[in-house]
């Protein structure tokens, strides 16, 4: 999965929605499990950067949170500072 941020696209409108899961959580290295029908399900932890006008990239730090109920389904993002 890839999401693409334009410059001026605000960070915090991000927001991941599934549907259908038994349990979602995150692990100890950021990848988030979801468990569905006896399996588990994983997306790795992302890598987030931004591009210069330059050509190179910087790392963004990053990390997750998500409704702890579960029925919700929802993952939002806390992000570092970035341009």
């Amino acid at each position: 999965m890839s999401i693409v941020c334009r410059p001026g696209a605000d960070l915090n409108d991000l927001l991941l929605r599934f549907t259908g899961q038994d349990s979602m959580n995150m692990d100890l290295w950021g990848n988030l499990k979801f468990y569905h029908n006896g399996r588990y399900f994983v997306l790795p932890h992302a890598v987030a950067y931004q591009v210069n006008p330059d050509e190179t990239t910087i790392p963004v730090s990053w990390s997750a949170t998500y409704d702890a109920d579960g029925d919700a389904g929802l993952v939002s993002f806390q992000w570092s500072t970035y341009d």
